[in-house]
Formats: C-alpha cells, structure tokens, sequence
C-alpha cells in the first residue's frame, strides 16, 4: 500500500524520475523553507550523494527528506526546528536549524544519544570543516563515531 500522499508523491517521485537537478525546489517547498544558495547548490549539484570523510559522512539524500516520514527525523527527540542534513552512520546529525524568517542560519550538531545539540557553524561548509578538524583541537570531547572512516570510537 501506498502511504504517501498525493503532493508529497508528485514531488519525490517527479524529482527522482525526471532526473531534474532542483532538488532544493522540492526541499524548500516540503519545509517551508529559503534555502541559502550553498544549500541549494548542496542539494542540487549532487554533492549530497557523495559520503565524506569526517565523522559526519552519510548525506540525507533530498529523496529520503521528501518521503512521507523520513527516517532520519526523529519526532520527539529531534528539536521541531532542526532539518537533518548530514549523519554519521551511528544515530547523530548535523542539522539545519530553521529560523523565524524559514532559512537555516545555523547548523549543529544533534546527538541523539541525549537529543542534545550543539552549534557547529553558521553554514554547512563550515559545520564539515570544523567535523574533519575536530579530532585535531587540544581539549576534552565526547566520545565520536568513526564509522564512515573505518576508525574505532
């Protein structure tokens, strides 16, 4: 049985078949949301598809944020105001958090562990940088992931 509903059908399945590259179209229609031009490039150009090599290196693809219930949204646990952009395999996110003017102006990093998050970077490049380099700074840290990388926690 077919659980979707008719607009949300029509704007996964129109996106994913039609092979179009406006995939933020469908995001920021979903979500209500002005995506910066970064995000849109994120989404549009296919960069979301490839897996990074920092601790945060499973992209949602813009399909999974488009179905009906995306797994990666956890009702009750994530913030409402958070968008998950970027996993890491073991539960964590770093999100977009989605201001009172619909755009996102600031990414964190969502653990669900606890459903704490914390600010990571006004932008997702800045978020990925500081991921990849995080590991390098002097200082006492949670214990992080390393599944993308092959790594023991």
């Amino acid at each position: 049985m077919n659980t979707k509903t008719a607009p949300q059908q029509s704007l996964a399945d129109n996106y994913s078949s039609a092979g179009t590259s406006r995939w933020s179209q469908a995001i920021s229609a979903r979500y209500h949301l002005n995506l910066s031009p970064e995000l849109k490039d994120w989404f549009d150009s296919g960069v979301c598809d490839s897996f990074g090599q920092s601790e945060f290196c499973e992209p949602a693809h813009p399909e999974q944020l488009l179905v009906d219930a995306p797994e990666c949204i956890w009702p009750g646990f994530m913030p409402p105001d958070v968008l998950p952009l970027v996993g890491n395999g073991l539960g964590d996110w770093l999100c977009g958090r989605v201001s009172a003017q619909d755009t996102i102006d600031e990414i964190v990093y969502w653990y669900h562990g606890g459903g704490d998050y914390l600010p990571y970077g006004n932008r997702l490049a800045e978020a990925i940088v500081f991921d990849t380099l995080a590991e390098r700074l002097p200082g006492r840290r949670h214990s992080r992931g390393h599944h993308c990388l092959g790594l023991p926690g």
